[in-house]
């Protein structure tokens, strides 16, 4: 019995054991680093034709900036960049972290976008900031720092039936411009006519975004030193909180459903190994040879055959 019972705490601390290993690794699974998500759009429309390499140079810079940066255990090695060509047809050309961009040379961008000349008759500017949100939504699925980098005039001119066929030229943002996705984006935007720069703050202050846009007209493009996004912070959304609260619970609901298993093996192992020892002992008792008292007769003719008792001595 001593035995069976060391035997069945030895069962029940593992399972035990088993089940919090299970429910911590679980409930505290590692949680990626943040990391800046920049998306840098370029204008390719003839009207900015001018300041495309300039932009380009402008860019280069920000990546120095980012590259150059030293912070306690924060260099920029994790942020995400991706370059939009904002042009008829607006694409990512090209993504990646910074250390692979930095090794482009100029000329490589410059004949990144060179390959698309065939779509700079147009220019969609919902399209490309569109294009760039989306590719923010799904490098940033921990909720890290997100940022919009634009070198355009916004001066939209999407594509009618082909490529070459472009809209008449309208300051103003267009309908399906995606102001709700850039609701936790910071945007930037480089060498804007004074006039557009108006059209546009009025627009992003009707909607409440006038923090997260920042335009700056080609005079001040100028001056404006472009300063590397500050180090990556998490930015948890209402919507990011709820999932999070929802996979928290789903997880405790596991875990708590792993310990109350484990528990209830211990019992069933202990009623088990009760049954086993109760049998054991029963089995015990049945072979043991069952003693029937004699009777008075019985236990004469006993003495009879034995040489009767002994009689005491006078």
């Amino acid at each position: 019995m001593k035995t069976n019972a060391i035997r069945i705490a030895t069962i029940s601390m593992a399972l035990l054991i088993t089940a919090m290993l299970l429910a911590g690794c679980e409930m505290s699974k590692p949680v990626p680093p943040p990391a800046n998500s920049i998306a840098i759009l370029i204008d390719r429309s003839i009207s900015f034709h001018a300041r495309q390499q300039e932009a380009v140079e402008k860019s280069i810079k920000l990546l120095d900036e980012i590259s150059n940066k030293r912070r306690e255990g924060w260099q920029g090695k994790n942020d995400r960049i991706a370059l939009v060509s904002l042009d008829a047809m607006p694409a990512v050309i090209w993504e990646g972290s910074l250390q692979d961009l930095k090794s482009l040379s100029s000329e490589e961008w410059t004949q990144r976008f060179a390959a698309r000349s065939d779509l700079d008759k147009c220019t969609d500017i919902s399209g490309a900031f569109t294009i760039a949100s989306n590719w923010l939504a799904r490098a940033n699925a921990e909720g890290a720092s997100k940022y919009i980098i634009a070198f355009t005039d916004l001066l939209s001119e999407p594509p009618l039936n082909s490529a070459s066929h472009c809209a008449k030229p309208h300051p103003a943002p267009g309908a399906d411009f995606p102001w709700a996705s850039l609701q936790t984006v910071s945007v930037s935007v480089f060498w804007l006519p004074p006039d557009q720069k108006l059209v546009w703050e009025r627009a992003a202050r009707e909607r409440g975004l006038s923090d997260h846009f920042a335009l700056y007209s080609d005079s001040e493009s100028g001056a404006v030193v472009l300063a590397a996004p500050p180090e990556a912070t998490r930015a948890i959304s209402e919507g990011e909180r709820a999932q999070a609260a929802q996979q928290f619970q789903a997880q405790a609901k596991t875990a708590g459903g792993l310990v109350l298993a484990s528990v209830g093996g211990i019992i069933l192992l202990v009623i088990v190994m009760a049954v086993i020892a109760r049998r054991r002992v029963v089995r015990g008792q049945r072979a043991q040879p069952r003693l029937v008292p004699l009777s008075p007769a019985q236990l004469r003719a006993r003495n009879t055959r034995s040489g009767g008792p002994s009689s005491p001595r006078g």
